[in-house]
């Protein structure tokens, strides 16, 4: 028996304003042209362009969609989550995070779930996108919020990716960085307790860089679907 497989892709597209590069690169590129799922973070939008950013994305790759925003911006418009799929959406459900005070802000944080069918057999995907200064403690607080209510509420073959914001610094009050943490360890420690032992097991790069920063703050797991590859475009 043939085995099936789906490639799911996770992109935070900050803001999305560039529609048309990415459905380019979605309808051009060898790896990403077979994505069956889409994970976008911080695609926005704006009451003026009378179309969601998500929406014009789909709708140009023939995909189901759901957006779901997490906050309002300037300008009419708002900041949140898109899933796309290939495959029917059959019902969302957005949560919202712990807030954390942040230097002088504090932003409203959500994970969006969503529930597709493929091949007969009921798949859970929660898009995700944490905040980005905070303790490992902290982070495990945000992102357990979403793992508790998956668990309880959707059973099995569950798929949680999207931006971390690993940083690998500690942070004091919110807003300095004090010394080195590993806060990829961490997070990974706490998804296999929680029950998703399915990860990226091949070396994987950094996922962001700004300047000599390098990064690696997007991941992808799951509780029993295995992943066969995986890597960064």
């Amino acid at each position: 028996m043939e085995k099936s497989c789906i490639r799911l892709v996770s992109y935070n597209v900050h803001s999305g304003k560039n529609t048309k590069e990415i459905v380019e690169v979605f309808t051009h590129d060898k790896n990403l042209s077979t994505a069956d799922i889409i994970l976008f973070q911080e695609i926005e939008f704006h009451k003026v362009e009378k179309v969601s950013r998500a929406e014009i994305i789909a709708r140009e790759l023939g995909f189901h969609f759901v957006y779901e925003p997490s906050r309002d911006i300037k300008n009419s418009g708002n900041h949140g989550l898109a899933t796309l799929s290939r495959y029917p959406i059959k019902n969302n459900l957005s949560i919202e995070l712990p807030k954390y005070k942040l230097l002088f802000s504090i932003q409203k944080r959500i994970a969006l779930i969503t529930s597709i069918e493929i091949a007969g057999i009921n798949i859970t995907v929660c898009n995700i996108h944490l905040d980005t200064r905070l303790s490992p403690k902290q982070r495990m607080n945000q992102l357990n919020a979403c793992l508790l209510k998956l668990k309880e509420n959707y059973g099995q073959n569950i798929i949680v990716g999207g931006d971390f914001n690993t940083i690998p610094f500690r942070i004091s009050t919110g807003s300095i960085p004090i010394f080195y943490s590993n806060q990829t360890k961490h997070l990974h420690k706490n998804m296999v307790d929680m029950g998703f032992k399915h990860f990226c097991k091949e070396p994987i790069d950094y996922t962001m860089k700004s300047g000599f920063l390098k990064m690696k703050l997007d991941h992808i797991y799951t509780d029993r679907l295995p992943i066969i590859k995986c890597g960064i475009e």
